[in-house]
């Protein structure tokens, strides 16, 4: 059975698009991203994506969920150099995104096995 990691990746600009999200990492592991997903913070300025990979990334070697560990990424964007923050120590549901609708319904569809990895 193949192993998955995904990892938070925070502070991205709000005009920062998913597409994007692989250019972060290495060709190698680009190569093991299987999905991504990226939206607006509750402080409405920056965005947080997840990316998971086929396999145990080397950008995530070293970085596991017991300790409050993260690892920086340096990118141009629009002429600026920006930083963000790829960690794993986040658990449950990771909020990413803020609703004004009062009436919003969220679906949570979980997994339950043993063999996952984080």
């Amino acid at each position: 059975m193949a192993s998955f990691s995904t990892c938070r990746v925070c502070n991205l600009p709000k005009d920062f698009e998913q597409a994007h999200l692989r250019g972060l990492f290495s060709l190698a592991d680009q190569s093991l991203i299987t999905s991504t997903s990226l939206a607006v913070d509750v402080d409405e300025v920056t965005q947080t994506g997840t990316v998971t990979f086929r396999g145990e990334p080397s950008v995530l070697h070293g970085l596991t969920m017991n300790d409050d560990v993260s690892r920086d990424v340096e990118y141009m964007h629009h002429g600026q150099q920006i930083r963000a923050k790829i960690d794993v120590n986040f658990r449950g549901l990771t909020p990413l995104n803020k609703s004004n609708d009062e009436g919003a319904i969220v679906s949570v569809n979980s997994l339950i096995n043993t063999d996952f990895k984080c």
